[in-house]
This record gives structure tokens, C-alpha cells and sequence, in this order.
């Protein structure tokens, strides 16, 4: 079975973000313009993922204050 590359690119785009898929994409898209960052970076700090800079500090401090995260 073949692929042609403009399936291959959806899945690739549709699969490699999957931010893109959430309903609050919006938010992280927010959230992303006020603090410099990429909105998958937001989606993963949204999702568990380990804070490692002061950039990723502000970004689940502004997860907290709308309410999107609860966690310390």
C-alpha cells in the first residue's frame, strides 16, 4: 500500500499537533502568543509534562488562572 504525499502531510500534520484536535485549542493558542511559546509546548505543560524553564513556570501559571490546570 501507497501513499500519496498529500495524505502522508495530513497525517503528519493531523498526528504531530495533537493540540490541534483539543477543544480547547484556542486557549492554548492564547496562551501560547502571551507567553512566546509554541501552543504544542502549552498542550504538553497542560498535560502533565515537567516544567523545565522560567518560560514553562509562566505558561502553568496561566494554565492555573484560567482554570485549565489544577496542579501545583
Amino acid at each position: 500500500m501507497t501513499i500519496n504525499n498529500s495524505t502522508w502531510f495530513r497525517r503528519i500534520i493531523t498526528f504531530g499537533h495533537p493540540y490541534k484536535q483539543s477543544m480547547q485549542r484556542k486557549l492554548y493558542e492564547d496562551i501560547a502568543d502571551t507567553c512566546g511559546c509554541s501552543p504544542d509546548r502549552v498542550y504538553e505543560i497542560a498535560h502533565e509534562a515537567k516544567c523545565k524553564s522560567f518560560a514553562d513556570d509562566s505558561i502553568l501559571s496561566e494554565l492555573k488562572r484560567m482554570g485549565i490546570v489544577k496542579r501545583g
